[in-house]
């Protein structure tokens, strides 16, 4: 299935928003390196649904949202924001951040993530 760059953008949305692990595969590469944070790097589908399936336990109500992107064929960066509920705080987030996707028939090989809350 090919995909335009919004198209991946709304699969992300779809997947995170429903912490669907079960289609990651339709998402990401099988080799993908998920950098989340500096100490925080998933490699390989496994380990990045053994991570979604934890952040069910942790979040949720998420809503995704990309403010904007830029795009190239192989690369797309996202300016975006979430919400969700913390179920272990007990309060709600607001995140805003950026990602860089690098893309491969279709597919994220890697995606790196930097986030503040606000």
């Amino acid at each position: 299935m090919a995909y335009t760059d919004s198209g991946l953008i709304a699969l992300y949305k779809d997947l995170w928003e429903r912490h669907d692990t079960e289609n990651l595969e339709m998402l990401f590469a099988g080799d993908i390196v998920y950098e989340e944070k500096v100490n925080s790097i998933f490699n390989g589908l496994e380990e990045l649904k053994a991570y979604w399936n934890e952040n069910r336990e942790k979040q949720r109500n998420v809503s995704f949202h990309a403010k904007r992107f830029i795009s190239t064929k192989e690369q797309i960066v996202i300016d975006w924001k979430a919400t969700f509920f913390d179920i272990k705080r007990g309060r709600d987030v607001s995140l805003n951040g950026i990602m860089w996707w690098d893309l491969a028939d279709g597919k994220i090989i890697s995606l790196r993530e930097y986030f503040n809350l606000i």
